[in-house]
């Protein structure tokens, strides 16, 4: 895979960006049943961390999340797509990508998404990592023009 330059995804949305992933994706859930305690909380943190600055890289100029004080109507709506390679199962892996992208790219994940996909493209512990898009749609998008922008989303950052 190669680095998607956010600046030229074009689609029914007000921005767009796309990222390759080159580090293991991790679970929160994981970590409430390891048992290794504070180990397994550093492994998350650095994992929402790389993902944090990935997104802030690719991120375009003229991103905009909306006022946080706004009702969550009035918010832009997001579309949120993932492809990992993982033993991770597909909800878990999703959850704590979101999660890292809530500071700069989302206010809060559950607030705020309108679309979420994560496919887990091969269960492997070899060669981990992936990708992630994310797309906002103004406040006012119908359902229809948010599954217009996975398909388009999806055509441009995950075709092989």
């Amino acid at each position: 895979m190669t680095q998607v330059n956010s600046e030229v995804l074009e689609g029914p949305w007000d921005s767009a960006l796309c990222f390759d992933v080159p580090v293991e994706f991790v679970s929160k859930s994981n970590h409430r049943y390891s048992g290794r305690g504070d180990k397994a909380w550093t492994r998350i943190k650095a994992f929402e961390d790389a993902i944090g600055l990935l997104a802030l890289a690719a991120r375009p100029t003229n991103w905009e999340i909306g006022d946080p004080e706004a009702k969550v109507a009035e918010r832009p709506r997001v579309v949120l797509l993932l492809s990992a390679r993982t033993v991770l199962d597909a909800p878990n892996t999703f959850k704590c990508t979101a999660d890292a992208l809530g500071d700069g790219i989302l206010y809060t994940d559950d607030s705020q998404i309108a679309y979420c996909g994560a496919l887990v493209e091969k269960r492997t512990r070899k060669d981990p990592g992936g990708r992630v898009a994310v797309a906002v749609l103004p406040p006012s998008a119908s359902n229809a023009e948010v599954m217009e922008a996975v398909n388009h989303l999806t055509s441009q950052c995950f075709s092989v």
